[in-house]
């Protein structure tokens, strides 16, 4: 299998720039790219302030976070660690190949994502909490014609289970009332909105409150989905277990 098949059967682009891990483009547009530099280039703290940090805290070890990345930065880190580039451990730490996706993609690059993805499951192999591709071998051997009807299955647990409730706690954030999702942090504190040209009417009181209260209702609506699909798995796998 060609990796341009490899690349179709992915539906991922198999043209554009070669990023592994551990070894730096040396084409145009690399040239001053340093993995230290960029990363405080898109921080929200200081290089100064980091440092200060980690001379106060006991580890001794340099953690390149996501943690304190812009919100759109640290969504597409969040869908590297997740997604494209997944890994079983340690999501919020910001690996050399994901600091070099980020610095591709932000820069408007050509990426060769079939090459990238290839040369990770090649890497998976070796880790020790398990091969995190099982979606995409699945859609290979479909479209090399491999029958898995008769292969076991393994349903996903809940730890699996992603919602969009999970990813804005995982990834610190929350929405203001401005409608604008922000980090979870001092820097971010719930202002009050300014106040209407007229002023406060009961009218106004009145239709904001019932604003409100939609969205508490459609809030409570989507956790109780989520609620009865994750039953409705533990249901389905204990059932499973009692028929082995």
């Amino acid at each position: 299998m060609s990796l341009v098949e490899f690349g179709a059967f992915l539906d991922v682009p198999s043209e554009g720039f070669k990023i592994v891990r551990g070894f730096t483009p040396d084409t145009l547009g690399w040239e001053n790219y340093n993995k230290m530099d960029y990363f405080f280039s898109v921080y929200r703290i200081m290089q100064q302030e980091f440092y200060v940090r980690l001379a106060r805290s006991s580890s001794t070890k340099l953690l390149v976070s996501s943690k304190n990345l812009s919100v759109s930065d640290f969504m597409l880190h969040y869908f590297l660690a997740y997604v494209l580039a997944p890994k079983g451990n340690n999501y919020i730490k910001i690996s050399d190949l994901e600091m070099m996706l980020l610095f591709a993609m932000k820069n408007d690059m050509k990426i060769n994502w079939a090459y990238v993805i290839l040369h990770h499951m090649e890497y998976s192999k070796g880790l020790t909490s398990g091969y995190p591709y099982a979606r995409a071998i699945t859609r290979i051997l479909e479209n090399c014609g491999i029958s898995l009807h008769r292969e076991p299955t393994k349903k996903m647990g809940n730890t699996s289970v992603i919602t969009s409730s999970n990813c804005l706690k995982n990834m610190t954030f929350f929405k203001d009332v401005d409608g604008i999702f922000k980090h979870t942090d001092g820097e971010n504190v719930y202002a009050p909105p300014p106040a209407p040209e007229g002023g406060y009417t009961i009218e106004f009181l009145y239709n904001k409150l019932h604003e409100i209260d939609i969205c508490h209702s459609s809030e409570l609506r989507a956790i109780r989905d989520d609620l009865n699909f994750i039953k409705q798995q533990n249901y389905h796998q204990s059932k499973d277990e009692e028929e082995k």
